[in-house]
């Protein structure tokens, strides 16, 4: 509710600056995946995360940046990377891949050039980065927990 408030308030009503409206998603974001992290919700951490994931979209101007872009998807992998250090939510290490696949995709679609290759190949490498480490770090815990 508080990204679909927050989201009216800025496109629908003009009450928030973008900067502001995207602070307070992103807080959303982090408190969310924090609760879901200490009372273990993977639906809630999925939730979250999904909407952390789609700040940049809804708070779109068409005049962003795509350093911008994948450098807040970069963070956004650094948390899934965190995430999966104490949890392993397969799910929601799929469902950002699929999503962040996704609007890099659809940012392609529109203002891809040759030049752009680099940031490409760079979110490809963390999400790579990310999808693997969660693998290990789950087949590490189910090996130490089958041990003990």
């Amino acid at each position: 509710m508080l990204y679909l408030t927050t989201f009216a308030a800025f496109k629908r009503y003009q009450l928030l600056d973008a900067g502001f409206a995207f602070a307070v998603m992103g807080m959303v974001c982090a408190l969310s995946t924090a609760l879901a992290l200490l009372q273990n919700l993977r639906a809630m951490a999925i939730i979250g995360f999904t909407g952390g994931l789609l700040v940049l979209v809804l708070l779109s101007t068409s005049g962003g940046s795509h350093i911008a872009l994948f450098s807040y998807h970069a963070l956004k992998n650094i948390a899934v990377l965190a995430i999966a250090w104490f949890k392993t939510w397969r799910l929601l290490t799929v469902s950002s891949f699929v999503l962040i696949f996704g609007i890099a995709g659809l940012w392609a679609r529109d203002h891809y050039e040759v030049i752009h290759y680099n940031y490409i190949l760079w979110g490809l490498l963390l999400l790579g980065v990310a999808v693997l480490a969660a693998m290990a770090w789950g087949t590490v815990r189910q090996l130490r927990t089958t041990i003990t």
